[in-house]
């Protein structure tokens, strides 16, 4: 992945199960308590793999955040055209959520896996206070 990731190939990071994160963790993703299918969760395991061999990836942060966000759509090619997805933006579909990110490194803050503050799906804001 990391490999990838440094040459520019579209990479989507998922999960399909709440139970693992497809590395052999069987609910519990990366010692941090997170869930399988949570794709920030399974981004900082890869982070915290190449960390460990001692690769060093330009932007490595901001790579793993966009295969956890938009490297699916990208990877199957709906990241264009009439319905697009996988980003924000005039004729794009977009259910998405929102993060308390702030701070002069925001892909290092999601990794981070702060709070989620509301989502927004179909439209519709949930969770928004």
């Amino acid at each position: 992945v990391l490999a990838l990731l440094d040459d520019g190939t579209p990479v989507a990071l998922g999960t399909n199960d709440l139970g693992t994160d497809g590395l052999g963790n069987d609910r519990d993703l990366a010692r941090g308590g997170g869930r399988g299918g949570d794709v920030l969760a399974l981004a900082a395991v890869v982070r915290e793999r190449a960390r460990q061999l001692g690769l060093r990836v330009r932007g490595l942060d901001r790579r793993l955040v966009e295969a956890a966000t938009m490297g699916g759509a990208r990877a199957l090619g709906m990241d264009r055209g009439p319905g697009r997805i996988g980003s924000l933006g005039p004729g794009s579909r977009a259910d998405f959520a929102v993060y308390d990110a702030r701070g002069r490194y925001p892909y290092s803050a999601l990794m981070a896996r702060p709070p989620c503050l509301a989502t927004v799906v179909g439209g519709t804001v949930r969770g928004l206070t």
